[in-house]
């Protein structure tokens, strides 16, 4: 995790000054995909690096312990009191799909 936190310190740090400062959002967002039960999420999310996650699992029982992490660590999309921090939604599903579809969005975005 240390890892992680370092590596995404220094892309975030790099991030922000290679964006306009008129942006409206210069955190990054992150697709965590097989987060499990949110080990590494809710760390991320405590870390005010990004904008928010969106977390991908497969394993129903895993979705249901991350989204209830998340809860208990307030900072589920939805229900968190503190609306300024990072926010985390979960979703059942195939992360190789949501990443697929996540790149199809953004190359149809770029070429609008």
């Amino acid at each position: 995790l240390h890892w992680i936190l370092n590596t995404l310190t220094q892309v975030s740090q790099q991030h922000i000054t290679t964006t306009m400062p008129n942006s409206a959002s210069t955190k990054l967002r992150l697709l965590e995909m097989y987060n499990g039960a949110g080990a590494h999420t809710i760390p991320l999310a405590k870390s005010m690096l990004l904008s928010e996650i969106v977390a991908v699992e497969l394993d129903e029982r895993l979705v249901n312990a991350c989204r209830n992490n998340c809860r208990l660590n307030n900072c589920l999309k939805g229900e968190a009191s503190d609306q300024d921090q990072t926010l985390v939604e979960v979703f059942k599903g195939d992360a190789a799909e949501w990443a697929l579809r996540c790149i199809h969005k953004k190359n149809r975005l770029s070429t609008d």
